[in-house]
This record gives C-alpha cells, sequence and structure tokens, in this order.
C-alpha cells in the first residue's frame, strides 16, 4: 500500500469514526423532515421531529444541530430544545454556545436517557431578531446512539460548604465531575484563571484545581481546593472548565456553575498578643514582654492607644498612629520581681470609634534559686573525687615514704 492510499484510507476512517461507534445514526431527512426555516424580523417558530429509542444497553442519545442564520449568527435571540415536554435547553446561541463561526452553530446535545420513550418527540423553536432576518435548522441534523462518553454541565458543578464566612477564614471548594456515558475520556480539568485575571483580584486559590486524566464510564471524581478572600463584600468564584474529545473527535468544553460568597468584616479589627521570652525566672531578673499588636481587617486601623497591665495594676502605655491592612506593630515591656510571686500580665486597646478589645493572659513566675538535682549530682562527685585524691595523696607521701627512710636506717646501723 502506497503513502497516498494509506492516508486516504486513514481519512476515512476518522470521517466515518462516529459510525463506527453508533449503532444508528438518521437525519432529519431520513426521518422524512426538511430544512425548518423561520424567516423575518423578531419571529419565532417551533416544529417537532418523531423518532424511535433506538438504543441498546451502553448507547446514548446523541441531538447534533446544524443550524444556520443570515446574515450572520451573531445577533440571533435564542432557541429552545425540549424532549416529551422535558427541557433539554433554552439558550442564547451566540452568547452561550461556543460553536459558532460565521453564519453557522453546530451543537451536540447529549439526550437524557430516563427522558427516552420507545416513540419520541423533539421539539425544536428557533427565534429570530432585528439584525438576525432567517433562521434555519438544516435537515441533516443527525440524532445517533453512540458508545461513547457523555460530560456536560449538569454532572459538572462547583459546591461550597456556606454562602457566607468572616474576612480571614478559608473556604473550601468542591468541584464534582460525572461521565454519565458507557466510555472512558481523558479530560482536562482548568481554573479560568483568564477571567480571574481581567479584573481586580478578590481571592487567593490555596491548593491544586487542576486535573488532567481518564474518568472512567459511569465514574464521579471529586477535585477540592481553597480560597481565601482579599476583601469583604460579595465575591464570584468563576467557573472551572473541563475539556474533552467526544465520539466525534470534536474538543468539547462545558463550564461549571458560578459560585458567589459573601465576606462579613471582622467584628474584631485588630489582635493583640503578648509573648514573654520566659515563664520562669529567679528573684530580680528582668523578664521581657512583647506586645504584637496585628490589623486583621481589609481597611487601615487608626487612633490606637493600648495599655498593659501587670496583677491588674497598670504598668506602661502605648500610642499606634496607623495600622495597615495585615500589618503587625511590635512594643516591649520589661518586668521583675525580688519577691516569689507571679505576675500576670494582659493589655487593653481601643481604636476607631471607640471600640475596644483586649490581648491574651500571660504569667510569669518568679522564685528563688534552688540546687537542682544536677548541681547536687555534680556536688557529690566532686567531694567523691576529693576524698579519692586525698586519700591517695595521704597513701604516697603520709605511709609510703616514712617506711623506705627506716629501712635505709637500720642498714646503717
Amino acid at each position: 500500500m502506497n503513502k497516498f492510499s494509506l492516508l486516504l484510507t486513514l481519512f476515512f476512517l476518522f470521517a466515518l469514526c462516529p459510525m463506527l461507534f453508533a449503532s444508528v445514526e438518521k437525519s432529519f431527512s431520513d426521518m422524512g423532515y426538511a430544512d425548518f426555516v423561520v424567516d423575518g424580523k423578531n419571529q419565532q417558530q417551533c416544529t417537532e421531529y418523531k423518532f424511535l429509542d433506538e438504543r441498546t444497553a451502553d448507547e446514548s442519545a446523541i441531538l447534533y444541530l446544524k443550524m444556520k442564520f443570515f446574515p450572520l449568527a451573531t445577533g440571533a435571540e435564542s432557541f429552545e430544545v425540549s424532549l416529551n415536554d422535558s427541557m433539554l435547553v433554552k439558550s442564547n446561541l451566540f452568547k452561550d454556545l461556543s460553536f459558532c463561526d460565521g453564519d453557522s452553530c453546530k451543537v451536540k446535545l447529549p439526550l437524557n436517557k430516563e427522558d427516552i420513550l420507545p416513540e419520541n418527540i423533539l421539539k425544536i423553536c428557533l427565534s429570530t431578531s432585528s439584525s438576525v432576518t432567517k433562521a434555519t435548522v438544516l435537515s441533516d441534523s443527525t440524532i445517533g446512539f453512540y458508545e461513547t462518553a457523555i460530560i456536560n454541565s449538569t454532572t459538572f458543578v462547583k459546591t461550597i460548604s456556606k454562602g457566607s464566612l468572616i474576612f480571614g477564614e478559608i473556604l473550601p471548594v468542591t468541584l464534582k465531575l460525572k461521565n454519565e456515558g458507557s466510555k472512558e475520556a481523558f479530560v482536562d480539568v482548568n481554573y479560568m484563571r483568564n477571567l480571574v485575571e481581567s479584573e481586580p483580584k478578590s481571592y487567593e486559590i490555596i491548593g491544586d484545581s487542576y486535573f488532567s486524566g481518564v474518568i472512567g464510564p459511569g465514574e464521579e471524581k471529586t477535585f477540592e481546593y481553597m480560597i481565601k478572600p482579599l476583601r469583604t463584600g460579595v465575591i464570584t468564584i468563576i467557573p472551572s472548565s473541563v475539556e474533552y474529545l467526544d465520539v466525534f473527535g470534536d474538543k468539547i468544553v462545558w463550564l461549571s456553575n458560578v459560585v458567589e460568597i459573601m465576606v462579613n468584616e471582622l467584628d474584631d479589627k485588630l489582635i493583640g498578643e503578648i509573648m514573654l521570652d520566659k515563664s520562669k525566672a529567679k528573684l530580680g531578673e528582668t523578664v521581657k514582654a512583647t506586645i504584637a499588636l496585628k490589623n486583621i481587617s481589609n481597611s487601615t486601623v487608626s487612633n490606637i492607644d493600648l495599655k498593659v497591665f501587670e496583677n491588674g495594676k497598670e504598668i506602661g502605655s502605648f500610642t499606634f498612629g496607623n495600622i495597615a491592612s495585615n500589618q503587625t506593630k511590635y512594643e516591649e515591656i520589661a518586668i521583675k520581681s525580688d519577691l516569689m510571686s507571679t505576675s500576670e500580665l494582659t493589655c487593653k486597646y481601643t481604636y476607631a470609634e471607640g471600640e475596644e478589645s483586649a490581648c491574651n493572659i500571660v504569667s510569669v513566675a518568679f522564685e528563688r534559686e534552688e540546687l537542682s538535682w544536677a548541681m547536687i549530682q555534680s556536688f557529690i562527685l566532686l567531694l567523691v573525687g576529693v576524698v579519692i585524691f586525698g586519700g591517695l595523696y595521704f597513701y604516697i607521701t603520709g605511709s609510703g615514704k616514712p617506711k623506705e627512710a627506716k629501712k635505709k636506717e637500720e642498714t646503717k646501723k
């Protein structure tokens, strides 16, 4: 087989790919229907198509509509599709669908298995506008039964655990994706970051909001990431997208739903905390206490007065001009005691229009320095060493050498 024959074979295999997976595929013209045309400005008309359920157990029904508009699809009002009186889609063609090009639109709609009866009535309604004066559903549109992956916006859903939170909280976002078809699909799940970058950033994403991999027939996957609001008020969590190739070899892109949350201002805009460099000290020893004051709101706080108390008695005060959002300012104060006691430290601060709050309570114990067990052990070891050394020294100098001198004197005699 030469190269030309091979390429020709591959071309026909690709062109016939949907037919290889379809037990039945019929065009509207095969079922005896001509082009459906709505002609004139601001008109709406509907038509019906009857078809039989010819599926096998593993097959799904897909409606493939091919439409033309004059002069262009841009400005087309809307179209509606229902199956056995159950609405499948009600949409503005150009706004909601991404498969319109020039004067043509192609729409693929998986039909709900539970809505399909042995005998079915498909109803299609088209509307024109003042700028689009003619709309046509072509007779080469098809209804087919295929073994294929089925993913759409109804099975790609974003949820949150609550609709409101306090500024500074982190909110989990759950994304569920289900393949309702009979074939696996390789999917790319992405966060629509380009939508966020086109406007001021209102939240940060924490975690993995992306996924690429296979989702099997009937399988449902769940993804979770976190968002951290950067401002108060209503925040819109933009949709995620899922991409995959359908049975026709075309790239299908679906967007999840949009979720909104309400981010409320904190009751306390400032958090004060006291930190000690030690919790126990010797009598007369100086202990350093650091006071940290953090602005946890999303606005600047001004006119701040802070007072430090030891056992209920004021021992110091500080004034802060402005503290910006998420900024922390520090001050230090020292305490000591010549008596055995426990000192409890806290602080109180006022800001803005008389709002008042308090720091945490910390304590430091002032104690006499006592011999520790380690010091006692060291003393005992030192004492034992002195005794041993003294004994050796006495043995060498006090009992050994005199005996040798006495022996020498006896020998001389």
